[in-house]
């Protein structure tokens, strides 16, 4: 190597300093990255970055491989055709088995408040069927029909944990001649011919009842406008419906090759500085603070610029774009629940493969492993992001729930004399499920209704912790905060006695000044007893 060459490396390097370390990225003004992106709508911030040039402008080549979605995308990364992938959960859990520090999570741009959306045949409205309406808010209709999505992505697990929450048996099967009529029938349908099954197009049949996924919904209500008959309608599953926070939250996660992010690291933020460009450009703002989202709006001119490039195919009209950055929010940005996210898509896809062997047990702790924040940390202190907060491993991760069932827990506290409080009950830390059996108090510890009673602990809490616990029933939530003081905690617990009903859920919410709030949800199948 020529002196001149080797001063040119050693000037190339640029130094970020992130947290305690120092985070040093190779600047290689000549290097490209090559982003595997997908042609369905979630992606619209690579696409605008790209159509208006901020790549270019950010001093950024990116090369675009165009995909399907993030099944594919992630396949382009395994199979060494790209640097970067975007996707949701599901495709994300095959790639970080493969092994920590060969892929590494480096942000969300998008997160929704709802997972499952769905585009069903509105048989009420076609006189020759005597079917009635598929309808994920009465998780009933869909018996004996059939669910087309794409089963490699983060849709395949939601609908499985929708079906579970809602004690409803399901099937997969791979043709409709396989529709069993006492379960719901799960079927992999690729994107591209999820609307033309759905409704009938050209030559092609109509033999599925509904579609789970984004934008092929939202087209399908355009075009029912086009066809005689029964008219599909797109259903949104905006109330609980037996899912919570965690389940619901929908974010699409940006990966990264050890290589992009080791030999790259400039070129990857110049990327991610041109992403949230385009993420304040769908609000038509200059500048996003992502805890401020609420205060935006969506920008016309965003929306007509992805309905006029023709991506996202026939009927993609203004309109439905600008519902379908309504259901999302954009912005770069991290948090707990996107680890919970993962977390359950993990479970779903490890107990429903072929060879579950293949997916190792990846606990939270590992979880939080694959993700390397040190570029959203560069990005905040560089003021390209505003409003994110770094995770911090056991602060933000290390409140897990635990039950204690020991009785002598009980007689911690004052007036409390029932040895069998919180008798015979179990918690399964990978599925949030307590099971067994509860004995009912006679004389109820507080108010005037006789209540069953859960002993529980949180451990990890510090003084001063914001601890909500919120009951889930019947469509109704109540919920009573705790700030937690020193004198209620022991050896790092805090010890709860909580009156439950029956088919109630508990949503326990800690926050942490400096720190997110850690959520997870107690999902009771319970047999209360007098």
């Amino acid at each position: 190597m020529t002196s001149a060459k080797m001063i040119a490396v050693i000037m190339s390097i640029s130094l970020v300093i992130a947290g305690a370390g120092a985070f040093i990225l190779l600047k290689d003004t000549a290097a490209d990255l090559t982003v595997a992106v997908g042609t369905k709508d979630c992606y619209e911030p690579w696409w605008i970055a790209d159509e208006l040039g901020y790549f270019r402008d950010a001093g950024v080549k990116i090369d675009i491989i165009s995909v399907s979605g993030g099944g594919k995308a992630t396949e382009a990364i395994l199979a060494g055709r790209a640097d970067i992938a975007s996707a949701g959960t599901d495709p994300l859990i095959k790639v970080l088995n493969e092994g920590r520090g060969k892929y590494n999570l480096i942000g969300t741009y998008q997160n929704g408040e709802s997972f499952l959306r769905m585009a069903a045949w509105n048989y009420d409205d076609d006189p020759s069927s005597t079917n009635t309406t598929a309808d994920l808010e009465d998780p009933e209709t869909l018996i004996g029909k059939v669910i087309g999505l794409d089963v490699t992505t983060g849709y395949y697990s939601a609908i499985i944990k929708y079906m579970n929450l809602n004690a409803c048996t399901y099937e997969e099967i791979t043709d409709v001649s396989q529709r069993k009529s006492d379960r719901v029938n799960i079927m992999h349908v690729p994107f591209n011919a999820q609307v033309p099954r759905l409704i009938g197009v050209g030559s092609v049949t109509q033999d599925i009842d509904a579609i789970i996924g984004g934008s092929y919904n939202l087209q399908a209500e355009y075009l029912a406008g086009n066809f005689s008959g029964g008219a599909p309608k797109v259903i949104i599953s905006e109330e609980d419906g037996g899912t919570d926070q965690n389940f619901q939250s929908v974010p699409v996660f940006i990966l990264a090759t050890e290589n992009a992010i080791n030999n790259k690291g400039d070129a990857v933020m110049r990327m991610m500085e041109a992403l949230q460009r385009a993420c304040a450009f769908i609000y038509g703002v200059d500048e996003i603070d992502i805890n401020d989202i609420s205060s935006y709006t969506i920008n016309d001119d965003a929306c007509k610029l992805m309905a006029d490039t023709g991506i996202f195919g026939l009927g993609w009209t203004k309109e439905i774009q600008k519902r379908s950055f309504e259901y999302s929010t954009w912005g770069l940005d991290f948090k707990v629940n996107d680890l919970n996210a993962l977390k359950y898509s993990y479970d779903v896809i490890r107990k429903n493969s072929a060879d579950r062997s293949t997916y190792r047990n990846v606990t939270d702790a590992e979880f939080f492993q694959f993700y390397d924040q040190r570029f959203m940390i560069a990005l905040s202190e560089k003021g390209i992001i505003n409003g994110y907060v770094p995770l911090v491993e056991s602060a933000a991760l290390g409140m897990n729930v635990s039950f204690t069932v020991d009785g002598d827990t009980a007689e911690d506290w004052s007036g409390i004399s029932n040895d069998d409080l919180g008798n015979a009950v179990s918690f399964n830390t990978i599925t949030s499920m307590v099971t067994g059996t509860l004995s009912e108090q006679g004389t109820p510890l507080w108010g005037t209704f006789d209540h069953h009673y859960l002993v529980f602990s949180l451990d990890g809490v510090e003084e001063g912790d914001d601890v909500r616990i919120a009951g889930m029933l019947d469509g109704r939530t109540t919920m009573t905060k705790y700030i937690v003081t020193a004198a209620e905690i022991t050896d790092g617990k805090m010890v709860f006695i909580w009156g439950i009903e029956e088919n109630e859920n508990l949503v326990i919410t800690v926050f942490r000044p400096g720190c997110l709030g850690y959520a997870n949800t107690i999902y009771l199948n319970l047999v209360l007893s007098s």
